[in-house]
């Protein structure tokens, strides 16, 4: 059970290491005396575990009708705008298999080997939803419109009182 919980403290430890500096796996790896693959599957792994965990602690869902209320500033340009809603990329490493598997991870617009999210935030910067990763060959629209019943659901007017 002790080697348990210190593989996990490890694991975190890497985790919070790595994720603030922009570096290649590689140079992670270095600094771990590990592998490239090794830092980022012990990362992707350690934020698999925390990633329920972190949404429900840092992710509120209001609605539009309580902005107010909550203490969420409107837009100043954009007054009835509920979020913001953008795509992010993650550098990855190429996937070495056949040549199918790396193509569907390069991103021509940004030219190099990622994966996408969507983030939606308020306008005072709180989180209010993201989503699954995809693969770097996937378009932003795609991306947008595999979650559009979100977008639908947040910015659905309430009966007024």
């Amino acid at each position: 059970m002790v080697l348990v919980v210190k593989q996990r403290q490890r694991m975190y430890f890497y985790c919070i290491v790595c994720l603030p500096f922009t570096y290649k796996w590689e140079n992670h790896g270095v600094t771990f005396g590990m592998t490239a693959q090794t830092a980022q599957k012990i990362c992707w792994k350690a934020l698999s575990i925390w990633a329920p965990i972190l949404k429900e602690a840092y992710v509120k869902d209001v609605s539009i009708d309580l902005f107010l209320d909550v203490g969420i500033l409107l837009h100043s340009n954009f007054k009835y705008a509920h979020h913001d809603t953008d795509a992010m990329v993650t550098e990855r490493n190429r996937p070495s298999s056949n040549h199918q598997e790396p193509k569907e991870y390069f991103s021509g617009k940004h030219h190099l080997y990622c994966n996408k999210m969507e983030a939606s935030t308020y306008s005072n910067g709180e989180a209010c939803n993201w989503t699954k990763y995809y693969p770097g060959a996937t378009a932003n629209t795609t991306i947008f419109r595999d979650n559009v019943q979100f977008h639908r659901m947040s910015t659905k007017k309430s009966p007024a009182a």
